[in-house]
């Protein structure tokens, strides 16, 4: 068996559940995932309802070399686990906007019609639909909906959700560029143009204009709650710490800025008061060694910056609540495929979501 069928098997057994549940089923899509982030295996799109795997994405190097003829035998059971738990885990995003798109259809007591409810949600109308029509919702089904409501489209912290997206996409792809470690061993002169023309503005424009600010004022709001639940305090314990680690970053660009100013200055001012003295020289050359060097540890402090902002970003990320939500229960899958090594029989081990 290739992997496409495999990972085609373990969605018909998630999407045999979700019917149970009465959820409209997504279409499969088997193909490359670039589009939705890096290292994504796989990700539900509410807009069209489809699920897409891609199933050589962080899998195996193995099955990324062999390609399309790539077997399940040239997975180990951790490798078919994680992929099968991938599949689950867009299984259950399904599954809970659907429960969210209830809820709202439900609070809105007759007066949405599913046009209105999938322009709302971002969802088809066949979905929105489905939503209009489903029973009412135990307690339980409501408390779930709201939650994972809350960071979706039109929910009350969607503008966090696609800030912080952004945000870690961007800083992800940043703090993997090549011209980090290029620099990182050149002096003043080498470094000075590169930060006055590209890192300098981008750190302003992304982590002060677009990020800092815009940050602050989500927290006011946040502050401002009269009441505040457990996901708007688990929106702002996140977004507290993704603020401090942008502070970092714009503490480790300023003080690369203050570095190459100076040793620039420094420079000026040798050239204005040459020495004579062989000690002095020597004094002056030790000095120059010196001041060459700390370009480059500065830029490798805001490097390390950028990667723990990235790493900020990503906690964050898996804290959303359907994130943490369907990782745990992806994960479990995983874990009962794995324990079973029985990878190509995911339906006795697949549980309901």
């Amino acid at each position: 068996m290739t992997l496409v069928p495999f990972a085609g098997l373990v969605l018909d057994e998630a999407f045999r559940l979700l019917r149970q549940d009465g959820v409209p089923v997504p279409k499969p899509n088997f193909g490359p995932t670039a589009n939705a982030g890096p290292g994504v295996a796989a990700y539900f799109d509410p807009h069209d309802w489809s699920i897409t795997v891609d199933v050589f994405a962080g899998v195996s190097e193995k099955a990324t070399r062999l390609g399309p003829s790539a077997k399940l035998a040239d997975l180990t059971p951790k490798e078919a686990a994680t992929l099968a738990g991938s599949c689950y885990h867009e299984a259950r995003h399904t599954q809970q906007e659907f429960q969210a798109a209830r809820l709202v259809a439900e609070d809105a007591h007759g007066t949405k019609t599913a046009a209105a409810l999938a322009a709302e949600l971002g969802i088809p109308e066949v979905a929105a639909a489905a939503a209009l029509a489903a029973m009412p919702m135990s307690a339980v089904e409501r408390k779930e909906g709201a939650e994972w409501h809350a960071l979706s489209q039109g929910g009350r912290h969607a503008d966090y959700q696609r800030w912080n997206e952004k945000l870690r996409y961007f800083t992800a792809e940043l703090a993997a560029m090549s011209f980090w470690q290029d620099y990182s061993s050149k002096g003043t002169e080498a470094v000075y143009p590169i930060w006055e023309k590209v890192i300098h503005p981008t750190v302003e424009k992304r982590y002060r204009a677009e990020g800092l600010v815009v940050a602050a004022r989500k927290l006011d709001q946040l502050w401002d709650l009269p009441h505040r639940d457990s996901v708007d305090l688990g929106v702002l314990y996140q977004l507290s710490n993704i603020r401090d680690g942008i502070q970092d970053v714009l503490d480790a660009e300023a003080k690369l800025g203050q570095t190459l100013v100076k040793n620039r200055a420094n420079a000026v001012i040798r050239a204005n008061t040459p020495v004579s003295d062989p000690q002095e020289i020597n004094i002056r050359k030790l000095e120059v060694a010196a001041e060459e060097m700390s370009p480059g540890r500065d830029v490798l402090a805001l490097l390390i910056a950028l990667m723990q902002l990235k790493m900020i970003s990503e906690d964050a990320y898996r804290a959303y609540p359907e994130e943490a939500d369907a990782y745990k229960r992806g994960g479990e899958v995983a874990s009962e495929i794995e324990k079973g090594e029985t990878a190509p029989v995911p339906a006795a081990t697949v549980k309901r979501p």
